[in-house]
């Protein structure tokens, strides 16, 4: 009875139009038995020709599979690098905050340097005028004084004297500024260098 109702749920499951019943088991009828091992073996062709077909797209289907494992796994990793990026980012933000702040702080160093130059340059050329018309007064007051030289050779001393000291001293403002000029240059250089 076991193998009557397997034998019948076979074909009754293959749709064929004759259905299997006890007779066919006891004392089967041999045009019956064939067509029913035809229904068998048909269907057996059928579903191997339709499985050929469709190994290849379940073949396809596993490596689709596969590599979406892969990117997936490739997808966990970035997505690793990207909070490692992230916390690496979240720690050096504070050095990269103080860095900037030194930045701009040395570009404030640099505008103040920079005025100061200008106010240095300023200040050496209203020396260096100076020093060109004390000069110049210095020539003129020489040649008044040899014109004089007859008449009072101790008072043209004394006034030659006093025009090489203060000739002397102005030289001494201008090297002085000179100094002072070229140093603040040299900080000003080393300040945009960094």
């Amino acid at each position: 009875m076991n193998l009557y109702s397997r034998i019948r749920d076979v074909v009754s499951s293959l749709d064929c139009p004759m259905q299997f019943n006890l007779k066919d088991l006891i004392k089967p009828d041999a045009t019956r038995t064939e067509f029913f091992i035809s229904a068998i073996v048909n269907f057996c062709l059928h579903k191997d020709t339709k499985l050929n077909l469709l190994r290849p797209l379940v073949e396809d289907l596993n490596q689709l599979d596969e590599k979406r494992k892969e990117w997936e796994a490739k997808i966990c990793q970035l997505n690793a690098e990207i909070v490692g990026y992230n916390e690496a980012r979240a720690r050096e933000l504070p050095i990269v905050q103080e860095v900037d702040a030194k930045v701009k702080e040395l570009h404030q160093t640099i505008a103040g340097l920079n005025s100061r130059q200008m106010s240095l340059k300023a200040f050496y050329r209203n020396l260096r005028d100076k020093t060109k018309e004390m000069e110049e007064k210095s020539v003129q007051e020489n040649a008044n004084l040899r014109s004089k030289i007859v008449q009072s050779p101790d008072k043209l001393q004394r006034a030659l004297e006093e025009k090489k000291a203060a000739l002397e001293e102005a030289k001494n403002a201008e090297r002085s500024a000179m100094q002072s000029f070229q140093e603040k240059t040299a900080i000003l250089e080393v300040y945009t260098e960094i």
